[in-house]
């Protein structure tokens, strides 16, 4: 029968305890003078044990093994995440790091090595190194990551952790939370958390001096959930939608190869890097709680029939189900070269090279899941006799190739100068085979029956797959202009070409430069400042719009678009509003500056100080970002008193800022005079200001004995949106702020029985708060529902805690 978590921890508490008295009585014992035999005692007391120790020291890294224990008073998810502590209870502490060379009876060029860290705790690793200098060299490694992203949420299905989730029964549908009567009786909580478990392992051979070989194979698994969207409807203005757990079961495989040559003035290297990716849940599927909306097609809703009566435990099978497909399987394949040769007058040239291709031939998921939905076989479609019929072909066949070249030149010629100057080639080749997907949106209606050469609706779209061509050109020059002080200027061009994107080609231009200097021993300083900007060729806003429609439907579309008489010609039809740039395609200024320096006034003071100073201007946006700024100034300050005692300090400013403006229209018939109307224009700024402090001291109480050190952290941060909107739109509630606010405070106390082994006492208080006007308060079921849509949340707030963590341990150190 398992154990409850009362008598496992208590357990583990008896095991740690047992350790405790053992290393507590090697310690006492060696600290009242007792002489124990085993090798790597200090307790030295002739010439021979002291040459032997000394001996050791020379050929042996120091190793250490430290066991103990943890005590944790918090049981908060949040505080948790990426360490393992998550429940009120005690944890082993155990860390081992050992390393033995020159091993009696194997030679003098042998090693290994043992290390492991957190080995009590959920976020463990572990590792193995065996090798002999000069010939080779193997490793195992084992790393473990717990992810803990809420405690909070609820859900009224049944299956949470599968891939298929079920209503309760009896289940009332309605059209939104409220005229469900049975949600709340249902809501269960459950954990978003995952755990990412690591495999590494591998090795190097070295054939001669100049040639050798590096492999490594790394295995990884990552099961869980995350949080996901389960959507029913038609469009944006219609969808019926719950928030949901989808289960997280993946594997990955990367392998990494590589042949190397290095020899006085040549090296080379020539590899292989190869990935995998298996998802073992392809889709996860739900049963829908609402009741079909007007547009849907009846079978979409809740216990459907063919006409769209409820009556449950008759409806057709599969009727009223959706179902999302997940991250498909995929591979990626890689082969590098590189090699770099001296030339004469200290120059060197460097050649890299990778040529890669990715593979994707993942089944599709069929159209729909509900099977009581019309989806009409293609002509020339695959006809296994599976619901792939309506498919234009039983898989992606995704195929991109990809190649990198990276060229660079550097040379000193003269003492004072410093020349660099390379180019970069990088080609993303999509090769995926273009159809035409006429679509089953969001499980909610047939498939349009007519031709998908002549479909005439927004069902009906052609995959684009988008490639990218990129080359880069830069060149440094560094010069010292005095003593101690030396000026670079740089330059950088960059080409970019997309395909099915609204600007075609994209050029950048980058200045900059570089002032270091320490004129003394005292005092230092480093400036760097860099402008560039960005321009494209015509930005098409409608380009992919346009690609990826049939041409019945743009032909329709322009029309009504040219027959309103409000938008010109070239902006007709479109998706987005005609002025909107898209952010990392839109025209660009940058400014970036960056200032540091340190002084050293007195032997025992250090103090440095920075600023960080970014803007970007989007001038030619109407519509989008049009501006970004990014400034934070920092102090670090450092002061030691006296051999026995050093403090530190350091604050540290972060203000991030985003501006946007936009314009809000509908798909309706008042579309066009709404997209013409400024009055229906808004625009808000985004605003994060983040302040931290910290402080703390190491004190040696009794030097070589006991030594004591406290730190403290403080960290608050302020998120404000501010929004304005036109005439024509209704102002809404202001948006509150988002806050969070951060205190960490620890102290510890280390006491040295001997010269082997240590005493450690910690203590760490943390408390985390926050507060997110997006999550905090509202039920699954207290989102407000307009007539055509409906969001059921997870019922997850803002989360923090207060936690209480005590440790212990003894560390033994030797040879």
């Amino acid at each position: 029968m398992p154990r409850s978590g009362t008598r496992r921890w208590m357990g583990e508490l008896a095991w740690i305890l047992l350790l405790v008295l053992a290393l507590s009585g090697v310690a006492l014992a060696q600290d009242e003078g007792f002489d124990l035999e085993e090798e790597g005692g200090f307790e030295i007391e002739d010439t021979a044990k002291g040459n032997q120790q000394a001996y050791k020291e020379v050929t042996n890294l120091e190793s250490e093994i430290e066991l103990g224990f943890f005590y944790n008073s918090s049981d908060d998810q949040l505080f948790g995440n990426y360490n393992g502590f998550l429940d009120d209870r005690f944890y082993a502490l155990g860390n081992v790091d050992i390393w033995r060379r020159n091993l009696h009876d194997w030679g003098d060029d042998y090693s290994v090595r043992l290390r492991g860290q957190n080995l009590g705790l959920d976020s463990r690793w572990a590792g193995a190194e065996f090798g002999r200098q000069g010939r080779y060299g193997v490793f195992f490694e084992y790393d473990q990551l717990p992810v803990f992203r809420s405690e909070t949420t609820e859900s009224f299905f049944l299956g949470l952790g599968t891939p298929s989730l079920t209503l309760p029964m009896p289940w009332t549908p309605g059209n939104n939370g409220t005229q469900m009567t049975d949600l709340d009786a249902n809501l269960r909580s459950y954990d978003v958390e995952s755990q990412r478990k690591r495999w590494s392992g591998g090795g190097s051979l070295e054939f001669t001096e100049e040639f050798g070989l590096d492999v490594r194979y790394d295995y990884e698994t990552k099961k869980g959930n995350k949080l996901s969207a389960a959507m029913m409807g038609l469009s944006g203005g219609n969808p019926r939608s719950v928030v949901v757990p989808q289960p997280l079961d993946y594997r990955t495989q990367q392998l990494d190869a590589m042949f190397r040559y290095v020899g006085d003035d040549a090296q080379f290297s020539l590899g292989y890097y190869g990935s995998g990716f298996d998802n073992g849940n392809n889709f996860f599927e739900w049963e829908n709680p609402y009741l079909p909306q007007a547009t849907w097609n009846p079978t979409a809703g809740y216990n459907c029939t063919a006409d769209g009566s409820p009556f449950p435990g008759l409806e057709p099978a599969g009727c009223g189900m959706g179902r999302k497909a997940t991250a498909p399987d995929n591979w990626f394949h890689q082969i590098l070269a590189s090699g770099g040769y001296d030339l004469p007058h200290r120059s060197r040239v460097t050649l890299s090279t990778a040529f890669g291709w990715m593979l994707q031939d993942d089944d599709f998921q069929p159209y729909s899941v509900n099977s009581a939905l019309t989806a009409t076989t293609q002509a020339g479609a695959p006809t296994d006799g599976t619901d792939l019929a309506a498919l234009p072909r039983l898989s992606l066949d995704g195929e991109i190739f990809t190649t990198v070249l990276d060229f660079r030149v550097a040379s000193k010629p003269i003492d004072k100068l410093n020349l660099d100057l390379g180019y970069r080639f990088d080609n993303r080749d999509n090769n995926t085979p273009q159809d035409l997907y006429v679509r089953i949106r969001a499980d909610s209606e047939d498939q349009n029956p007519a031709d998908p050469a002549v479909v005439a609706n927004d069902q009906a779209r052609f995959n684009l797959p988008y490639s990218y061509r990129q080359h880069k050109v830069d060149a440094d020059a560094g010069y010292r202009i005095w003593r101690r002080t030396d000026l670079t200027l740089g330059y950088e061009w960059k080409m970019t070409e997309r395909d099915h994107q609204e600007v075609e080609k994209l050029q950048e231009n980058t200045i900059g430069a570089i002032l270091t200097s320490q004129p003394t021993s005292f005092f230092g300083t480093r400036m760097s400042y860099g402008h560039s900007w960005r321009n494209g060729n015509d930005y098409v806003g409608n380009r992919p719009f346009v690609e990826g429609n049939t041409p019945l439907v743009i032909a329709g579309d322009a029309a009504s678009c040219l027959g309103s008489g409000l938008i010109p010609a070239d902006e007709c039809p479109f998706e987005n509003h005609p002025l909107l740039r898209k952010s990392y395609l839109a025209n660009r200024e940058r400014d970036e500056f960056k200032f540091s320096f340190s002084i050293v006034p007195r032997e025992d003071t250090t103090l440095a100080l920075y600023v960080n100073y970014m803007d970007e201007d989007y001038e030619d946006s109407e519509v989008g970002v049009t501006n970004v700024r990014n400034w934070g100034p920092g102090i670090d300050l450092s002061y030691t008193p006296c051999e026995r005692l050093s403090t530190h300090t350091f604050y540290s400013y972060q203000d991030f800022r985003t501006m946007q403006n936009g314009w809000s229209f509908t798909g309706t018939g008042a579309m066009f005079t709404q997209v013409t109307d400024p009055d229906r224009r808004w625009s808000s700024t985004d605003q994060d200001r983040t302040h931290t402090v910290g402080v703390g001291f190491d004190l040696g109480i009794l030097p070589g004995r006991l030594d004591f050190g406290a730190d403290y952290l403080f960290a608050r941060s302020n998120g404000q949106i501010d929004l304005t909107v036109g005439p024509a739109l209704t102002a809404g509630a202001p948006y509150p702020d988002s806050t969070s606010t951060q205190h960490n405070a620890s102290v510890y106390a280390t006491y040295q029985f001997t010269e082997n082994i240590s005493m450690r006492i910690g203590y760490l208080f943390a408390y985390f708060k926050q507060s997110d006007w997006a999550v905090d308060g509202l039920d699954p079921d207290s989102l407000s529902c307009s007539t055509n849509a409906c969001v059921i949340g997870s019922g997850r707030d803002s989360e923090g805690y207060t936690a209480n963590v005590v440790s212990w341990s003894l560390t033994y150190r030797f040879w």
